[in-house]
């Protein structure tokens, strides 16, 4: 029985992902109360599976693939979506495709959402040929500067969210205002761009963040707040990186509170890569995620398939 997902689900939602069959963010706190908040998410939870459900923009019910503790509960899992009619399954990994063909699902890569993997030694240390414009960037840093962890008050939460409200100013050309025209979240470059959301779940994680489990840590320069990084340690040891914002007067800064930030938080036993989530088809975002040399992408497909010849949906 699906029940509208909740803070309290995710204790145990972590316990399904405390193992190695998935390296994505698909399951993670911020991804399913933050980012899928728009999309009315409700959560079934057996003793053999965890499965979220929600209702897409065009009102269509979409699944995400159902995380399991032991492989071999994966096919009741979809035994029971298939039931269920469910006409859309999102996030499927490469191990779960022959079991969805085998309940007549068609299964599509989605390169736009697959997510980006990196070697944690790599980006701490830096080391090599291919990092070496990084630790140029790095050693060039114009500024003397604090690294520090976000210490929850009041100050702190104002000052990331104001470096927030710049960073949307300079990523919309200017044409927007944030934090001083009213209703600038909405505006149509914020909507067009995602950062509407970016915004709301950012202050989600401000605001709590010991159920999203995320560190968050602060670059100062001359006493303000000139960038910020969020992220976690996921349950099935990933190290992922949510949020990273700097002030692009200053060269060299994303080198920086990227490795900062790394060296914090990922130097630790047994981490099996440091995720820095999707592109989602955008050719800068990606040339950026590239510039760090991934090992690999956490490739995500998506499975759909039609009943009676017609999509489940549901009214809105």
């Amino acid at each position: 029985m699906f029940v509208k997902l909740e803070k309290k689900h995710i204790e145990t939602i972590y316990e399904f992902l405390n193992n190695d069959f998935t390296d994505d963010t698909t399951y993670a706190a911020i991804s399913i109360l933050g980012w899928m908040a728009p999309f009315k998410p409700e959560v079934e939870i057996t003793d053999k599976y965890a499965v979220i459900k929600f209702i897409d923009s065009n009102g269509i019910v979409g699944y995400l693939t159902p995380l399991v503790k032991d492989k071999k509960d994966f096919d009741a899992a979809i035994k029971q979506l298939y039931e269920y009619k469910a006409s859309q399954i999102h996030g499927v990994l490469d191990w779960q495709i022959e079991t969805l063909k085998k309940y007549g699902y068609e299964v599509k890569y989605s390169r736009n959402i697959s997510e980006y993997l990196y070697d944690p030694k790599s980006l701490i240390t830096l080391i090599g040929k291919k990092y070496h414009s990084k630790r140029n960037f790095i050693n060039r840093f114009p500024k003397e500067y604090v690294w520090r962890p976000y210490d929850g008050s009041k100050e702190d939460k104002e000052e990331i969210y104001n470096m927030f409200c710049k960073w949307c100013h300079w990523r919309t050309g200017g044409d927007v205002k944030p934090c001083e025209d009213e209703n600038w979240k909405k505006s149509p470059k914020m909507v067009e761009a995602g950062y509407d959301l970016e915004s709301d779940v950012l202050e989600m994680m401000l605001e709590d963040c010991d159920t999203f489990s995320c560190m968050v840590d602060i670059l100062e320069v001359d006493g303000e707040i000139a960038g910020f990084v969020g992220g976690e340690i996921l349950p099935n040891n990933i190290g992922a990186i949510y949020f990273q914002k700097g002030d692009i007067q200053y060269r060299g800064i994303y080198p920086l509170i990227d490795n900062l930030f790394c060296k914090t938080h990922f130097d630790i036993p047994n981490l099996r890569y440091i995720n820095k989530q999707e592109d989602m088809g955008i050719e800068g975002l990606r040339k950026s995620k590239e510039s760090y040399n991934p090992v690999k992408l956490a490739d995500r497909y998506i499975a759909t398939q039609s009943f009676d010849g017609k999509e489940v949906k549901v009214s809105m």
